[in-house]
């Protein structure tokens, strides 16, 4: 950061206060160094100029640290070298240039990374150009198309990839026209992933083949085109150990929804491996999977086990308060399947030991009152589920209210269909005056529509069953019995 000893004047302070945690924020600082707004054109300036000083500070990270593997450090390395290539070429150092280029090229050669290769080649064609032989500049020139081809390959499949995640978790789309336009893009790539051996390119072909069966229901194709990515990548030896995590998830998702329980929890333990020093996010995005697949496999009482284990755990006070509140969520999920006893052991004795508060929910999930879809559904379901279990009828009907006037405003035929499926059979109980028969029958027609459309837990649908429906609906009638309930509202 600088001169060694400059320890003095409002530069090295603002970087300090930051450091240190004096200033949490501009406010704090500018109220410290000058008695002003973050606005003040003083403070600004000397904002950016730290800015600045920080960016010339980059080539000095250590990379050998613990949570860089020897793909992550061969990048930061070979970046540097390219850096500092490009540095001599703008001031005309040619011997540097071309010594840093061709150790930078041997690097990015051996570990993938083309797009330096490919900017380095060009670099050194020019002076190959001027004093070097036809054919040496003839090999440049052969190499730099061979980069071009493995980059365009790459950039293709990134693009396909990420405009089908997007498009599936967010367009209006139909899911037909996804199918149609992926089946005809994969037809595409395929002959690229045939014709070069590229860690980028096989992450993202694969890994959109996968989404490309998704859309298809066939989760057993999409399970196996991971696999091959798996193998393919580490024939390789270096590769960022994200995309192993990645594929491995995707992996997950498919047994999850093939009711996969053994395998599933085989791949659970493999996600957590690789998460074990490096992402929380992903840490924690595994458990949540590994818990929906407990749930999703009637395995209630190991996903008690796992609810429990997590919001214990030492790594879950890094989450975000967004994050936890997913948490709480799962956790109301435990709480009614526990009150109603469908779990025993160690649930049991939590269930005593924390007895749920639903008012307490209520207050604790505030994020989701913005999102008309996605989580919201089940924090309005459980809520219904909680009140009929404790035969608050009156409150039920309440609920019910508030759950057709969302259903109207926010649930579509294409991307919420169960949920507004399942939200009409709720509908159907005061009607029938909780009455579990006459329930049964108004909500066969909701029930058999419910079941024609298949459960979609893969990650990029915007509806979540943290319970499946049908699980969900059965549960509900154990709540009834054949009388008539007719609650009155208390009077205002």
């Amino acid at each position: 950061m600088g001169n060694p000893g400059e320890g003095t004047g409002k530069l090295y302070d603002l970087y300090n206060g930051f450091q240190s945690g004096r200033f949490s924020n501009d406010e704090e600082a500018a109220r410290e160094i000058y008695q002003a707004e973050p606005s003040d054109r003083r403070y600004r300036k000397l904002k950016n100029k730290l800015k600045n000083r920080l960016i010339n500070t980059l080539v000095f990270i250590d990379a050998n640290q613990p949570r860089f593997n020897e793909y992550a450090i061969a990048r930061f390395n070979c970046l540097k070298l390219f850096t500092a290539q490009q540095i001599f070429n703008f001031y005309r150092g040619v011997r540097s240039s071309e010594e840093l280029g061709s150790k930078a090229l041997k690097e990015a050669d051996k570990y993938g990374f083309y797009f330096i290769a490919l900017e380095i080649t060009r670099s050194l064609r020019n002076r190959q150009a001027i004093r070097g032989t036809a054919r040496d500049l003839a090999a440049l020139n052969q190499k730099i198309r061979q980069y071009q081809k493995v980059i365009e390959a790459e950039c293709l499949a990134e693009e396909y990839y990420y405009s089908l995640v997007a498009t599936f978790s967010r367009s209006g789309a139909s899911r037909g026209e996804l199918l149609e336009d992926a089946i005809r893009q994969e037809k595409e790539l395929r002959p690229y992933t045939e014709a070069h051996n590229s860690v980028m390119l096989t992450y993202y072909a694969r890994n959109f083949f996968a989404l490309r069966y998704i859309l298809d229901n066939d989760y057993q194709r999409a399970l196996e085109e991971c696999k091959i990515a798996i193998e393919q990548i580490e024939e390789r030896k270096y590769y960022p150990h994200i995309f192993l995590f990645a594929l491995w998830f995707r992996i997950l998702q498919c047994h999850l929804q093939l009711k996969n329980y053994h395998e599933g929890e085989r791949v659970v333990q493999r996600c957590l491996e690789l998460t074990a020093t490096g992402s929380v996010h992903n840490h924690f995005v595994t458990r949540e999977m590994h818990l929906l697949l407990s749930l999703h496999t009637e395995q209630y009482d190991r996903g008690c086990d796992i609810y429990f284990d997590t919001i214990e755990s030492d790594r879950y006070r890094l989450l975000s308060d967004h994050k936890k509140e997913n948490w709480r969520i799962y956790g109301a999920f435990i709480h009614y399947l526990i009150e109603i006893g469908k779990v025993s052991t160690r649930a049991e004795e939590e269930g005593q030991r924390r007895r749920f508060k639903l008012g307490k929910f209520l207050n604790e999930v505030p994020t989701y009152s913005k999102d008309k879809r996605g989580l919201n559904i089940p924090i309005l379901i459980i809520q219904s589920l909680f009140l009929l279990h404790r035969r608050r009828f009156s409150e039920v009907i309440d609920r019910t209210e508030a759950l057709n006037t969302y259903a109207y405003r926010y649930l579509r035929r294409d991307e919420t269909y169960r949920s507004n499926c399942f939200i009409k059979m709720i509908l159907t109980l005061p009607a029938a005056n909780f009455h579990r028969q006459a329930v049964i029958r108004r909500a066969r027609k909701f029930r058999e529509k419910l079941e024609l459309e298949p459960l979609e837990v893969s990650g990029e649908s915007s509806e979540v069953e943290i319970i499946p429906y049908e699980k969900l609906w059965e549960m509900v009638l154990d709540s009834l019995d054949d009388k008539f309930q007719k609650p009155r509202k208390p009077p205002k």
